[in-house]
């Protein structure tokens, strides 16, 4: 019978800019692949729709002319998402520093003790049996009477 022996290795954290990369530099290669011809459909089926579309009736003089507002509500709303991001952006490196205390803790790996307390189970029966030794040693010893 032979006994497998397993080395036990420090595991290497992955870096937490490897990954968001590579699937973001994929989506941008995708997005780039398909906008051009996503506009160009977009310009010919406008163009095949203005040809049979007429154009705007007398009674809707009054009303917004629609290219400037939808330009406007365009550029309105790239507005809106760049103030999003950067408050966004602001709040996750507030939370970030707000967590610096207990970050800098788990980044320090001290050497377990089995005396420590802290490496001591808190729940469970090896907790419970710990407990009772401890307030035993505590008790004064009965005398037997």
């Amino acid at each position: 019978m032979t006994t497998a022996t397993t080395t036990t290795e420090p595991r290497t954290a992955p870096k937490a800019s490897d990954e968001p990369e590579n699937w973001q530099d994929q989506w941008f290669t995708m997005m780039k692949r398909i906008e051009q011809p996503v506009v160009s459909t977009t310009t010919r089926m406008a163009t095949r729709l203005a040809d049979v579309m007429s154009e705007r009736p007398a009674f809707m003089a009054s009303m917004p002319r629609v290219k400037p507002a939808m330009h406007d509500l365009v550029d309105a709303g790239l507005k809106f998402r760049e103030r999003l991001v950067d408050e966004q952006a602001r709040f996750a490196r507030s939370m970030m520093n707000a967590l610096d205390p207990m970050v800098g803790k788990l980044d320090v790996v001290h050497p377990s003790n089995p005396s420590d307390r802290a490496a001591a189970p808190t729940h469970g029966p090896a907790a419970r049996a710990a407990r009772e030794r401890h307030l035993a040693a505590k008790r004064p010893a009965r005398q037997a009477a």
